[in-house]
């Protein structure tokens, strides 16, 4: 405990060292020098699998109203930068600094697909904020895919929330396959193992209908075969209604 305490203070003391050598080593930026270059950083969730690039970010900067390219550091504001970068529906959050050789760098988090939606009224994706955006054909990454007749608002929330929940429980996570909406918002669920639908009905005591669908599994389908029914109902309060094939 002794040596914790010990090793934190002379941490404490190396940081608060560094700090005062840092204000006094490095000069201040001349609000007269210009801007030669922009420096673009793109932070991504998902290795491999790229929402936006660095080429596109510098390309819509270059040609925006606030491109800081050939302007003093006076005459260039940040937070106009970061504005317009975050009004793309791609990008969480944007920082814009002036490094050390007054070059403007650019600090990009993309959003993080949740799932992919197929539906009837257009193709989106939506993340786990519930930000709704366009499909991005270059997106590769395997995501739980929702068809049917989604609306932006359902997707952005109910299914949000379940989708959350699925992907929170090892069993669901595996066992779901595809997802489906109803025009009356009811939801169908595909799984990887069977040969049958899961009709959950509309999403409210998600957990109550997953438990019972569980139980069923285990007590009922174990013993007479996963292929036995083509539909398992469960939007009947402490029910589970089959139909056979």
């Amino acid at each position: 405990m002794i040596l914790k305490r010990i090793l934190f203070v002379l941490l404490l003391f190396l940081v608060i060292g560094y700090a005062v050598f840092a204000l006094f080593y490095f000069p201040g930026i001349p609000a007269s020098m210009k801007c030669d270059e922009i420096i673009v950083n793109v932070k991504s969730g998902r290795e491999g699998a790229p929402l936006i690039s660095r080429e596109g970010i510098l390309a819509s900067v270059r040609a925006a109203k606030c491109n800081p390219l050939g302007k003093t550091l006076s005459e260039i504001n940040t937070e106009d930068i970061e504005h317009f970068l975050e009004q793309n529906q791609l990008i969480k959050e944007a920082v814009v600094y002036y490094s050390l050789t007054g070059n403007v760098v650019i600090s990009v988090s993309q959003r993080e697909p949740l799932f992919r939606v197929m539906g009837e009224s257009g193709n989106f994706f939506v993340d786990r904020d519930g930000a709704v955006m366009p499909e991005q054909n270059n997106f590769v990454a395997k995501l739980p895919v929702v068809s049917g007749y989604v609306e932006k608002s359902f997707a952005a929330n109910e299914l949000r929330n379940f989708v959350l929940y699925l992907q929170n429980d090892e069993f669901w996570n595996e066992q779901i396959e595809q997802i489906y909406v109803l025009p009356n918002r009811d939801v169908e669920l595909i799984p990887k193992v069977g040969s049958h639908r899961i009709l959950m009905g509309p999403l409210t005591d998600v957990d109550k209908k997953l438990n019972r669908l569980m139980k069923f599994y285990r007590k009922a389908l174990n013993k007479v075969g996963w292929n036995r029914y083509s539909v398992i109902n469960l939007k009947y309060d402490k029910q589970v209604v089959c139909t056979k094939k």
